[in-house]
């Protein structure tokens, strides 16, 4: 059986999704897998579900990918970031922390590229990739995003953009204005947030979440509307 994680539901707002599952479904039963209740997506598509099975998770993305990993023999991480480059990060977040040891691939569908991120042998699978026109390129570098000086810890957030409204543990923190957005924490508690328009209530609420581990703790940024 072939896994295959969407952990967002904004891939659903194109076809990828459905030609995705229908291209690897050819190959081998499939599990379908959603951290959120949304499962009636995939059973809302098209499709032929004697070869499909949708399971939907309460969990964090990475969790979702852990559960799925231990009942299949590769997974498929489907991802459509904003861009490429935070859809790839995003996949490398989850794939951490995982830490799965299954072969596992990431479908970004922004730009149409995949990566083998833990390299498989079917080459099936691969053919059928290459036949939905996504382009094979290598596992992507990114720099440390976590290092500490002085006495105090440091995080850059990477995959946010311009006038994107960051969100840190549920709380919406403020407004992204430059590029180069870095979390400064002293003690267990953010301290500062450099590149971002600060909402005053939003920070003064951070501390009621307690004690955090600066590179555990969920940040995640949303286009304001």
């Amino acid at each position: 059986m072939i896994g295959i994680l969407f952990p967002c539901f904004r891939i659903f707002y194109s076809d990828c999704a459905k030609r995705i599952i229908e291209a690897i479904s050819r190959i081998d039963q499939i599990r379908c897998a959603l951290p959120r209740a949304e499962g009636n997506i995939v059973n809302a598509l098209d499709l032929d579900y004697s070869r499909i099975d949708v399971k939907v998770y309460w969990q964090s993305p990475s969790a979702c990918l852990a559960d799925l990993a231990k009942d299949v023999s590769l997974v498929i991480l489907v991802t459509k970031g904003r861009t490429e480059r935070s859809g790839l990060l995003f996949a490398k977040i989850i794939i951490e922390h995982s830490d799965i040891n299954v072969p596992c691939i990431q479908l970004e569908c922004n730009k149409q590229v995949f990566v083998e991120w833990i390299p498989l042998i079917n080459n099936d699978i691969l053919k059928s990739i290459e036949v939905l026109d996504f382009k094979r390129i290598p596992i992507p570098r990114f720099r440390e995003s976590f290092w500490h000086k002085d006495g105090r810890d440091f995080r850059k957030i990477r995959a946010v953009s311009i006038n994107d409204s960051l969100i840190i543990e549920g709380l919406k923190i403020g407004k992204v204005v430059e590029d180069n957005v870095v979390l400064i924490c002293e003690g267990g508690y953010i301290k500062e947030i450099k590149g971002v328009d600060i909402n005053k209530q939003g920070f003064q609420e951070l501390p009621g979440i307690g004690k955090i581990d600066i590179c555990k703790v969920k940040i995640h940024s949303k286009p304001i509307t």
